[in-house]
């Protein structure tokens, strides 16, 4: 049955799989705190609990899907331009069990970017809380662990950058 309804997910997420950034339309989540999302991480036996990661650096959620063409290419961006976010905490996170998520872990090279964090929303959480109806999805965190604003499709660094900073 669990599996009937990620199926489900996964096929209504994939048909709805955004290539540009979509107008701005506000979650009214805005300047709350972190929630208490898990990542699972690659090897399974570890979680991070988001709200509780240490630092100051703002953080960016980045919700996708390994078969969304668009996802896939924000995460090339996404690591291709790691330096110009070396400010930012970077957290990929996807609906996808470990089996589908791995590939994508390894295809992309994730354990060359030791700052990054990679993982399932197992229990999905985050994918609840802000009722994610597309990906790519990108929740924006202040360092105070606040929402700034989310982003429904895929955006470039520059424009990221602008948002983080606003």
């Amino acid at each position: 049955m669990k599996w009937t309804g990620i199926t489900i997910i996964l096929t209504t997420i994939l048909i709805s799989c955004k290539p540009k950034e979509q107008p701005y339309i506000p979650t009214g989540k805005e300047g709350k705190g972190m929630e208490k999302f898990t990542v699972l991480e690659y090897d399974s036996t570890k979680r991070i609990q988001l709200d509780q990661l240490k630092g100051s650096k703002p953080i960016v959620v980045f919700y996708f899907s390994p078969t969304c063409p668009y996802c896939r290419a924000q995460t090339e961006e996404f690591l291709n331009n790691s330096e110009k976010l070396n400010d930012v905490q970077l957290c990929f996170l996807t609906f996808t069990p470990l089996s589908e998520f791995r590939p994508y872990y390894d295809e992309f090279k994730f354990k060359d970017h030791p700052d990054v964090i990679a993982g399932v929303d197992d229990q999905q959480k985050f994918f609840n809380y802000f009722e994610i109806t597309s990906v790519p999805f990108i929740a924006i965190y202040d360092k105070n662990k606040l929402l700034k604003r989310v982003i429904n499709g895929q955006t470039k660094i520059k424009r990221l950058k602008e948002l983080i900073l606003k």
